[in-house]
């Protein structure tokens, strides 16, 4: 709608007498009619700007009037897109049912899911992960054996891609017996995978019934790994560590560390005994002085344990290579 401005302009009058020989009353009488004429005249602009003014106003609350009209109209016909769009995603987002990647592991956290493995072409086995915060739980069951093996992983490379060990219990240690790998490259799907040097095939079966409950529970104990070989005969022996936790309370906990690196070498991460603050399930232990600035995080759940150093303080003291990163297992 186009609002019309008229622009009025002042009237100037002037008068003049012809009779140059007139008298001064005559000469009050005509310049008295001229100033009435010329008030006249000033008061027609005021007039005309009110008019105008009035005219403004309706125009302005008729645009104004069209426009709530309009976006009154507007979020409906959004809304309907929006829940078209809506409706649309869920079904790109599943899986198909005989797919040969490997089905997202960014899902609900405890979600399983579930795959058909082939480990070097002639090996099958059950295999399901979980994941919560970068955290992974799972198990794989061999066809050639039958129970269930647990796994524990963390997320790598800005969570695109989890690197899972498999514990099998040894004496009084978690034994690391395999390495699963895999490469999450695009919507969460996995399309490369490997079990230590051998090929590895994972078929998507599906999402488990019952998800699986990461409980964030800080438990006394000894939690452990070790890496082959195990000390079998002249074999001695590979990465290993030792986390003891104890004296558990709602703020705090006490840990002890041991970490070695593999022969010949054996350099050792250490920590002596050490109360540290515990905020829901997670321990840190910081240092900070002259010679060291360190800083690590203990992440207990109900069996195992994730640490990890944070904020780049690796500035511990501890020997070449040696570090208190790991995943330990909580011994029976």
């Amino acid at each position: 709608m186009t609002i019309a401005l008229v622009a009025v302009g002042s009237s100037c009058f002037s008068g003049s007498s012809d009779d140059e020989s007139a008298t001064q009353p005559e000469q009050d009488q005509v310049e008295l009619a001229e100033t009435e004429e010329a008030r006249a005249g000033e008061s027609e602009p005021d007039e005309t700007q009110a008019e105008e003014s009035e005219n403004e106003v309706a125009q302005a609350e008729e645009a104004q009037a069209d426009q709530a009209d309009a976006d009154e109209a507007q979020p409906e016909e959004t809304q309907a897109d929006e829940a078209k769009a809506d409706e649309a995603q869920p079904e790109e987002a599943q899986p198909a049912a005989d797919s040969t990647l490997v089905g997202s592991l960014v899902a609900n956290p405890g979600e399983r899911t579930e795959w058909r493995a082939t480990i070097g072409g002639d090996i099958g086995a059950d295999v399901w992960l979980a994941q919560t915060g970068g955290f992974v739980r799972g198990e794989i069951t061999y066809d050639s054996v039958g129970e269930p093996i647990m796994l524990i992983g963390q997320a790598y490379d800005s969570r695109d891609g989890y690197f899972v060990r498999e514990f099998v219990p040894g004496e009084g240690r978690a034994e690391v017996t395999g390495t699963l790998i895999l490469g999450q490259v695009e919507d969460g799907t996995v399309t490369e995978a490997a079990w230590n040097d051998d090929s590895l095939t994972l078929d998507y079966v599906g999402v488990a019934d019952e998800p699986y409950f990461f409980d964030p529970l800080a438990r006394a104990g000894d939690y452990t790994y070790a890496f082959a070989p195990f000390g079998e005969g002249d074999k001695c022996c590979g990465p290993s560590g030792r986390l003891t936790i104890s004296d558990v309370e709602d703020t705090s906990l006490q840990i002890e560390m041991n970490t070695v690196t593999s022969g010949p070498a054996f350099n050792q991460a250490f920590v002596d005994p050490t109360v540290v603050p515990l905020k829901g399930n997670v321990a840190r232990f910081e240092q900070l002085d002259e010679f060291t600035d360190c800083a690590f995080d203990i992440t207990v759940f109900d069996g195992f344990a994730f640490v990890q150093h944070v904020d780049d303080r690796f500035d511990c003291g501890f020997g070449n290579r040696a570090t208190p990163s790991g995943i330990f297992v909580l011994m029976p």
